[in-house]
């Protein structure tokens, strides 16, 4: 048992420096293709980037990202995030997606810029190609575990998105949603 307990440990730290290195190399090759990563920012060595060459990343000030997140863009696309923002375990963001400073985003929430088209029943919708809108989220928003913010939407700034939200429209400054749909349950 204790050399499994060792074995274990020796593995664990391998993997950690080869993480750790990949995160570095990510972090020097994004640079080279215009992305920003400001001081004090902290990325887990879990975070995977999957930033397309012709698009960019501008991570601010005192971020704090996660493990397991995915960031992911297509060309032309910007992620933004602000200054202190948080982004937990497992989030996924993908796209066009401006995040505001001091926004937290609990684990496992989904913000994605695009969407299949569906309307022609006479093709397979994976035939029918998509379409894509930017998502911006303002300052000092709570986003809650399990939320999805979908394509085109403004989430004002100061609002609380509850857990298990599903965002599919605008949501005002100072207010609180909850819901799938998210609809606004009370004012800040």
């Amino acid at each position: 048992m204790n050399v499994l307990k060792y074995i274990d440990k020796v593995v664990y730290r391998i993997i950690s420096i080869i993480q750790n290195i990949h995160l570095r190399v990510q972090i020097t090759e994004l640079k080279k293709q215009g992305s920003i990563f400001g001081k004090n920012v902290f990325i887990d060595p879990t975070v995977k980037f999957r930033i397309d060459k012709n698009s960019r990343l501008l991570i601010y000030d005192n971020v704090k990202i996660l493990n397991d997140t995915w960031i992911i863009t297509d060309s032309g696309d910007e992620v933004k995030i602000g200054t202190n923002a948080f982004i937990s375990q497992h989030v996924v963001i993908s796209g066009n997606v401006n995040i505001g400073d001091d926004t937290l985003i609990a684990g496992y929430v989904s913000i994605i810029d695009a969407n299949h088209n569906f309307n022609d029943t006479n093709k397979k919708i994976n035939e029918q190609g998509g379409n894509k809108l930017p998502v911006k989220i303002g300052n000092n928003v709570w986003i809650g575990t399990h939320s999805v913010i979908l394509q085109g939407v403004t989430v004002g700034n100061n609002s609380i998105i509850g857990a298990n939200s599903t965002v599919t429209s605008d949501i005002a400054d100072n207010v609180i949603v909850v819901g799938n749909p998210a609809k606004t349950i009370k004012q800040r």
